[in-house]
This record gives structure tokens, sequence and C-alpha cells, in this order.
């Protein structure tokens, strides 16, 4: 079974002296297998919701997830259907496997 989760820190942006400060924000979010759920799916949103303007890349694709297709950023907090922006955003990536069709 190949699955993790992942995450990136933008390093380009940190000079040799601020690598042992605090963490630097997160860039890159990867989730590749695996299941999202319940404690799972708190602490992602948690740091999706955090990280939400940082992040440039996403890749969501999770084995199994209670939560859908993509992250619910405000899950965290009991919002299941919050909104959230993401002004760096260049690329997502969700699982096309099964088929995720529109609702009607």
């Amino acid at each position: 079974d190949n699955h993790g989760f992942s995450y990136r820190f933008d390093d380009e942006e940190l000079g040799d002296d601020d690598r042992t400060g605090p963490k630097p924000h997160i860039d890159e979010l990867v989730v590749w297998g695996g299941t999202v759920a319940n404690c799972a799916e708190s602490d992602l949103s948690s740091t999706v919701d955090q990280e939400a303007k940082f992040l440039r890349e996403v890749v969501y694709a999770p084995s199994r997830t209670k939560g859908g297709c993509l992250v619910r950023p405000k899950y965290h907090m009991g919002d299941r259907g919050g909104r959230q922006t993401f002004p760096r955003l260049e690329r997502m990536t969700i699982r096309a496997r099964p088929a995720l069709l529109p609702s009607r």
C-alpha cells in the first residue's frame, strides 16, 4: 500500500538565518493514497486553512475519504461548507477515478 502525506516548504524565500527560527509556510501539499477521515481530515483542514495564502500547489488523491474530492478548509472549525481564498494557488490535482460527477 503506497500512500502518504507530505508538504514542501518554500525554501527559496528563506535565508540561512531563517532556517533555525519559526517553521516556514507550506508551498506545496501532497496527499496520495491512504484514508482521510475524522481526525486526519480535521488536521489536514486546519493545515490548508492556515496555509491558504501561501499554497501554490495542492495534490489531493486519497484512496478513501469521507469528505469528498476536495479538502474542506473550514472543517476543523465544524464548518463543512466554509470557503477559503487561495491567492497564490497555481495548480490543483484531484482524484479522477472513480469518476466525480457534478450533482444535479
